[in-house]
């Protein structure tokens, strides 16, 4: 049997379970927005029962944001700027912005 043969059925089953991974997870979306559990809930919320002692195998975290110090433009609080340069600096150049020695 040729590799080439043999890999077409792994890479079907490969396909198959992206596609449920992909579904499982949009529907656990719908689910936790009725729920009012965005990430960094349920972050906290992990960290709430591991220190009760209940465990569990693992969470999924998909959020735009796990840091809110990254967003805080506070006295003193340089992460925001360096955070945030790379996408001023793209959307810069995008609109023929920057100077042409850059």
């Amino acid at each position: 049997m040729e590799i080439a043969s043999r890999q077409a059925p792994v890479r079907a089953i490969a396909d198959r379970l992206h596609s449920a991974a992909i579904h499982l997870l949009r529907r656990l979306r719908v689910e936790d927005k009725a729920l009012g559990l965005s990430g960094p809930r349920a972050s906290a919320l992990s960290g709430y029962l591991i220190g009760r002692g209940i465990a569990f195998n693992g969470i999924v975290l998909i959020s735009t944001i796990m840091n809110f110090e990254t967003a805080d433009f506070a006295s003193g609080n340089d992460l925001p700027y360096v955070m945030y340069l790379p996408s001023y600096a793209a959307t810069a150049w995008y609109h023929k912005k920057l100077p042409s020695d850059l």
